[in-house]
């Protein structure tokens, strides 16, 4: 007498019924996966668009002050180049009453875009700020002012004799 032992046996399930079960656990953790990353996304986005507009602020501010420097700058060299007493006077007032408050102004939105002092941002404002100072002292110098007064404040040099 043979007797074969039968082991219980598991219930048989139809395979649609194992393509439910699977879907039921795949669609929710699709839907997870992809709630947690658009919320990322959005997050990103925000983040990029925080920098992006920083750096927009910081571009503005630096490009005015260096608009403002630059005209200063040119301001100065007609200022050594002009004859005019009148044209020396308008342009040395242009220069001290508009474009020194102008650049003060300019220095200030770096200073205020660029952050606390002790970042490397504040560093270049810093160094922009010691620059101009630097600027503002050599345009105060007797030097300058001798050079900007016009023909009869200005020393006469000899032509040097041709040697040949």
């Amino acid at each position: 007498m043979e007797t074969t032992q039968q082991l219980p046996r598991a219930p048989r399930v139809p395979i649609a019924w194992k393509f439910f079960l699977l879907l039921a656990l795949v669609v929710p953790s699709l839907v997870a996966v992809s709630w947690v990353g658009g919320t990322g996304m959005v997050e990103m986005k925000a983040r990029i668009d925080a920098v992006y507009e920083d750096n927009l602020t910081s571009t503005r501010a630096i490009g005015s002050l260096s608009v403002a420097i630059q005209r200063a700058e040119e301001l100065s060299l007609r200022l050594i180049g002009d004859e005019d007493p009148a044209s020396i006077a308008r342009l040395r007032s242009e220069l001290r009453e508009d474009l020194f408050p102008e650049v003060a102004r300019r220095l200030d939105d770096v200073r205020l875009v660029s952050g606390p002092s002790s970042s490397r941002d504040g560093l270049v404002a810093r160094s922009l700020e010691t620059a101009w100072r630097e600027f503002v002292a050599f345009a105060d110098s007797r030097g300058f002012l001798a050079a900007t007064g016009g023909p009869a404040t200005r020393t006469r040099r000899l032509p040097r004799p041709c040697s040949g």
